[in-house]
């Protein structure tokens, strides 16, 4: 008996061992992106880590002073590589606020994407020297004459660093765009907000083309039981546009349209 009992304990240790090993390369090899195996770590230690993490990135100051602004928010913590680790931040409505990464090693806040959040009086300070700024620029002033017969409304966009400042004068508007890096500002662009470039416009007298199409007689029918169908419209005159419905290998419907007028000048079942 003894001797059988030493037998049972020693393949007992062999399949330990064994099972062991095996869990080793199953886990180490649960990471496709590196070449080189990570060390394992049990489910508590992950839990340590990713607390740490978002710790770590949640009390650098470029994090903390918009955090204290979010009531009740959260983060998720995740393995990038080695010792980066990566978290994402949301709010109490589950929406996604910002990100960080920082090396759980040497505990280095490597990245942040989060809003600045300016102080009441960085935030008086920051307006005072952009109204300064763009109501001196020699474009600026160009462009409105008199700035005092303007409408003035200024802005800051903390996630861009940027001031906006808007113009209103009747049907006029202008939009300065101010750029801040903490220390210095300058203008860094001034743009009609009400201008469409040529491609903006195309797009848009194209998407108004096939929206007055889809309103033709029959076009429906044409469609009906066809599922792999798309649009093709092209500019043939002026406000006219040509609208075909087609598949990959045959025509469905056709419409000519103003969209101007609103008119649907032609159509034809194919």
């Amino acid at each position: 008996m003894k001797k059988y009992r030493i037998k049972v304990l020693g393949w007992t240790i062999l399949v330990m061992a064994a099972l062991l090993a095996l869990t080793g390369v199953v886990a180490a090899a649960s990471d496709p992106g590196t070449q080189a195996f990570l060390p394992l770590i049990t489910a508590q230690q992950q839990d340590d880590i990713e607390t740490r993490v978002i710790n770590l990135i949640a009390a650098d100051p470029r994090a903390a002073t918009y955090l204290a602004t979010v009531p009740h928010w959260y983060a998720e913590a995740y393995r990038e590589d080695g010792d980066i680790w990566s978290a994402e931040f949301f709010n109490a409505n589950n929406e996604w606020i910002g990100w960080g990464q920082a090396n759980i090693a040497t505990k280095e806040v490597l990245e942040i994407s989060m809003p600045t959040v300016l102080t009441p009086e960085e935030y008086q300070a920051g307006l005072a020297a952009t109204e300064k700024l763009v109501l001196n620029d020699g474009e600026v002033l160009a462009l409105l004459g008199d700035p005092a017969l303007w409408g003035r409304t200024v802005d800051f966009d903390g996630w861009e660093n940027m001031w906006y400042v808007y113009f209103e004068h009747g049907l006029d508007n202008w939009l300065v765009r101010v750029q801040y890096d903490g220390t210095d500002y300058w203008i860094d662009e001034i743009v009609n907000p009400d201008a469409l470039s040529a491609a903006e416009k195309r797009e848009q007298n194209r998407n108004a083309a096939i929206e007055l199409a889809y309103s033709a007689e029959g076009v429906w029918d044409a469609l009906d039981g066809v599922d792999d169908w798309f649009t093709y419209a092209e500019n043939q005159s002026g406000s006219q546009w040509s609208v075909s419905f087609v598949t990959a290998d045959r025509d469905l419907f056709f419409a000519l349209v103003d969209i101007d007028t609103g008119e649907i000048l032609q159509t034809e079942a194919r």
